[in-house]
C-alpha cells in the first residue's frame, strides 16, 4: 500500500534457512546484501555497499496490485523476428537483477515438471545467496533448479543458475562452461551478455533470450546478438518491473521481439517451445 524500495540486509549469508530472505523478496523486497564488514582494510566493501543502497533509494517503486486471473496490457511487438524450423532442441538463457528472484518464482512455478527446453539464468546477487536461492526456487517450481556445472549437457526441463562470481556459457560442444577468469563485463560476474552471446553462436534460430526487470544494461548486447542470429528475444515490460532499467536497455538497442507483462511470460514461453499453455 506505500511501495518503498526496501533493501533486506544479513550478517550471515550461509546460515541455514536464507531462503526465506528471498520470500520476503516475493513479497516486496527488491534486493539482498550481505552486512559490510565495518573495519580498517574494508573500506572499499563499505563504500560499494553504500553506493548500492543509494542506488536502490532511487528506485521509483510501483505497487502491482495483486490479481487472481492477472491479464496484463497487451504486449507489445517490435518487429518480431519468426523463428526459422530447425532441427535439434533449443535452450532459454534468462537475466534478471534487482526484483528478478520474485519473477523467476512465478515463472518458474508456472511451467510444467515436462518443459521442453534447459533454462539457463543469471540473477545477479551478492556472493553467498546463489545457493540459497537455488533452493527456494526448488520450493516453489517443479522444474528441478540447480548450480551449473562445468561440463554438464543441459538437460530438458532442468533450470541451471550461474555460481557465485563466475560467468555461464554454453560452449561449442553445446556443455555449460563456468568462467572464473574473464573479468566482470560492466561491473557483473556472472554477465547476461556473455551467457546471451554463447547461446546465439551455439543454438542461434533455436536460442531463446528473455530479460527481467533488472538495474543498468547487463544482458542488452548478448540479447542482441540472440536476435541478429535469428533467435526469439524478449523483454519484461515497463508496467510490471521493479526497475526497468536492463529491459529498456536492450528495448533501446533494438534487441527485444517482444514486451511481455509479468504475469504472461510462462505462458509465452510456452507458446514458442511447444504450443502449450499453463495449466490452472
Amino acid at each position: 500500500s506505500r511501495p518503498t524500495p526496501i533493501l533486506l540486509i544479513t550478517g550471515d549469508p550461509a546460515k541455514a534457512g536464507s531462503e526465506w530472505s528471498f520470500e520476503a523478496i516475493r513479497r516486496g523486497a527488491l534486493d539482498l546484501r550481505a552486512k559490510p564488514i565495518v573495519a580498517p582494510g574494508h573500506e572499499g566493501e563499505l563504500a560499494e555497499f553504500r553506493e548500492h543502497a543509494r542506488l536502490l533509494a532511487s528506485v521509483p517503486v510501483v505497487y502491482h496490485r495483486r490479481r487472481r486471473t492477472a491479464k496484463g496490457p497487451p504486449r507489445s511487438r517490435a518487429q518480431a523476428v519468426p523463428r526459422p524450423a530447425t532441427a535439434g532442441p533449443g535452450l532459454i538463457g534468462i537475466v534478471a537483477s534487482t526484483g528478478g528472484p520474485a519473477v523467476l518464482a512465478e515463472l518458474l512455478g508456472a511451467l510444467p515438471a515436462d518443459f521442453e527446453l534447459p533454462i539457463t539464468i543469471v540473477q545477479h546477487l551478492a556472493p553467498g545467496f546463489a545457493p540459497h536461492l537455488v533452493s527456494w526456487l526448488n520450493g516453489v517450481s517443479s522444474l528441478a533448479v540447480r548450480l551449473a556445472e562445468p561440463g554438464e549437457a543441459p538437460r530438458a526441463g532442468q533450470v541451471y543458475l550461474a555460481p557465485d562470481d563466475a560467468h555461464l556459457l554454453i560452449d561449442e560442444q553445446g556443455r555449460l562452461q563456468i568462467d572464473r577468469q574473464t573479468p566482470p563485463v560492466g561491473g557483473h560476474r556472472p554477465s547476461g551478455t556473455i551467457l546471451l552471446e554463447s547461446i546465439a553462436r551455439r543454438y542461434g534460430p533455436r536460442g531463446l533470450g528473455l530479460i527481467l526487470t533488472g538495474m543498468g544494461s547487463d544482458g542488452a548486447e548478448g540479447l542482441a546478438a540472440l536476435r541478429a542470429a535469428g533467435g526469439w528475444t524478449a523483454v519484461q515490460d515497463e508496467a510490471t518491473s521493479a526497475v526497468y532499467g536492463m529491459p529498456k536497455a536492450a528495448v533501446d538497442l533494438g534487441a527485444a521481439c517482444e514486451q511481455i507483462p509479468r504475469s504472461e511470460l510462462a505462458t509465452v514461453l510456452l507458446q514458442h517451445v511447444n504450443g502449450r499453455t499453463p495449466s490452472g
